[in-house]
């Protein structure tokens, strides 16, 4: 076992799940039933009785005639209207399938709000996801990739290679749309992360004592701007997974020397790939150029606050690492973070 994979096996605690409830309930409310169709038959009599009852009877030929070709119009009229009952019933039920779909859209969108990453994809929302995701900073200035990605190319070039090597904690956003979009194009990302997501010996990497990451003052406070401690990339441990969670926010979010915000969370809920966890720490790291980035230069991170979050999934050791420090998980969300108090 490769010391990658043997950190991420160590600590497996576990994992108790917690269930969201979306706020937009999909359920059939339009009927599709039709008015019965009448079923009519001529019931004159043709015939009369000649002498005592019932010892002679005679039937004239033409009423005989007339009341089958009436009969015959009763039962054209009849199947004329089964017809038009089975097709006014498919519309219907078309009609319901769409309101339940764009239901189920709208509740997918819903979701998406607070995690675009833990809401379920379908071959048309992946393909929105990309989108969404192509938009991105990060993503957009990884030119030779994005740009296979909208060709829909079936093979990296060594370009795409590059870029991808050197921004892996990016490139890993795009994978699970692309597993739906362009299977063998995703295989290939894979392949050069070296990462397929372990999400169980992810999960099992959260901290469970303080992250730590920023540098604290002689009197215990968070100075105003901390040292970035993810640049040596040999502490950098892909793990080609995305997560998506909650949590508390451990101290206010601070700007490092690369312009990016920082903060510790403390989860009540983390997921990956279906598995979850209820308890542990992790640091965000959110990048300038995203939207993440711009809502929270608008709206700012206090301690004490519950933040959602969501995006690519690192796991590092400390460069300054000494005897006592942790490692940790990393996440970088791109376009998924919100407050929600």
């Amino acid at each position: 076992m490769c010391y990658r994979h043997a950190v991420l096996a160590i600590g497996i605690a576990i994992i108790w799940p917690k269930i969201a409830v979306a706020a937009v309930v999909c359920a059939p409310k339009r009927e599709c039933d039709v008015q019965p169709c009448v079923e009519r038959h001529d019931t004159r009599v043709c015939g009369r009785d000649v002498g005592p009852p019932g010892l002679f009877h005679l039937n004239d030929p033409v009423c005989e005639a007339a009341k089958a070709a009436q009969n015959a119009l009763y039962e054209a009229d009849r199947a004329r209207c089964e017809a038009n009952n089975a097709l006014k019933r498919a519309e219907c039920e078309r009609i319901k399938a769409s309101e339940m779909a764009q239901c189920g859209a709208l509740r997918l969108a819903e979701e998406a709000k607070i995690h675009p990453l833990a809401a379920p994809l379908t071959t048309a929302t992946a393909a929105v996801r990309l989108g969404q995701l192509e938009k991105e900073v990060p993503i957009s200035s990884l030119k030779a990739f994005t740009t296979e990605i909208y060709k829909g190319s079936q093979k990296l070039s060594e370009r795409s290679r590059i870029e991808i090597e050197q921004s892996p904690e990016i490139a890993m956003a795009v994978v699970p749309p692309l597993r739906l979009t362009n299977p063998v194009l995703a295989g290939e990302v894979i392949a050069v992360l070296k990462a397929p997501c372990d999400a169980v010996g992810t999960l099992a990497a959260l901290s469970t004592g303080p992250v730590a990451v920023a540098p604290v003052s002689g009197t215990g406070d968070i100075v105003p701007v901390a040292v970035d401690r993810f640049k040596a990339q040999e502490n950098r441990i892909v793990t080609g997974c995305n997560g998506a969670g909650q949590g508390a926010v451990l101290a206010d979010a601070v700007r490092s020397e690369t312009g990016s915000y920082d903060f510790d969370v403390s989860i009540s809920v983390f997921s990956i790939e279906g598995k979850v966890a209820s308890d542990g720490r992790l640091h965000v790291q959110v990048r300038p150029g995203t939207s993440a980035y711009k809502y929270l230069r608008m709206h700012g991170l206090r301690k004490g606050q519950e933040v959602a979050f969501g995006g690519p999934v690192v796991w590092y050791s400390p460069a300054d690492r000494n005897a006592d420090s942790l490692s940790f998980l990393v996440v970088y969300p791109l376009d998924d973070l919100k407050l929600l108090n």
